[in-house]
């Protein structure tokens, strides 16, 4: 499952097209980083070093056994800077994960895995669960909570869990793609690092971890 190893990442894109330069953000981006967001803050310096996992399930997804308490535990033992808790259609697990953290130097990230008519979405940064199925919709809706958009696994090639693309507008793209997850072949995190050097896009990586073992 790649799981406990927490595969952390750093945005090798940046949004904007200078540090300092905010003219390329998305909805809500602006607002959230003068909040003093560490995570956020790091996206936009070259220089930052902070490791995130921004792909973890707890039980809250059917699919998982992993705990809140026993997530947040291994996540800060193996030197984490924040996690990002994106559970099966749902809040609850990012919730439960920010209660228990009581450590202001890490961050836990609420979010969801959303299951689309175009592939997985992650949206980061949210206050509410998403209600669409439909891509575009879906990605309207995190950008209204100012939240940030990953299109998961872009070519694991399972039924309706890698990226149709075709015939999306430009518009409608998420923020970011994933590049690298621990459950995905390894070829097909190729094909997505590719995909999002030749879109020009940021990438990321994260476990997908289901398990904590």
């Amino acid at each position: 499952e790649g799981s406990p190893c927490f595969l952390w990442f750093l945005f090798q894109k940046i949004y904007a097209s200078a540090p300092g330069s905010y003219s390329n953000l998305p909805i809500g981006k602006t607002e959230r980083l003068t909040e003093g967001d560490s995570f956020l803050n790091s996206l936009f310096y070259n220089d930052a070093n902070m490791k995130y996992d921004l792909h973890n399930h707890t039980h809250y997804s059917t699919c998982s056994t992993f705990k809140p308490l026993h997530l947040l535990k291994l996540a800060k033992k193996i030197g984490l800077d924040g996690v990002a808790i994106t559970d099966h259609n749902t809040l609850r697990g990012g919730l439960a994960v920010r209660k228990l953290n009581r450590d202001k130097d890490f961050e836990v990230i609420v979010g969801s895995e959303r299951y689309t008519d175009r592939g997985h979405v992650l949206g980061l940064y949210l206050h509410k669960d998403i209600r669409s199925r439909v891509f575009e919709e879906v990605i309207q809706e995190i950008r209204q909570q100012g939240g940030i958009s990953i299109i998961a696994h872009p070519f694991r090639f399972l039924p309706r869990a890698y990226f149709k693309r075709e015939g999306l507008s430009k518009d409608s793209y998420p923020d970011v793609i994933e590049c690298f997850n621990s459950r995905t072949a390894g070829y097909a995190n190729g094909l997505a690092r590719r995909l999002a050097e030749r879109l020009d896009m940021p990438k990321s990586a994260g476990s997908d971890t289901h398990f904590p073992f």
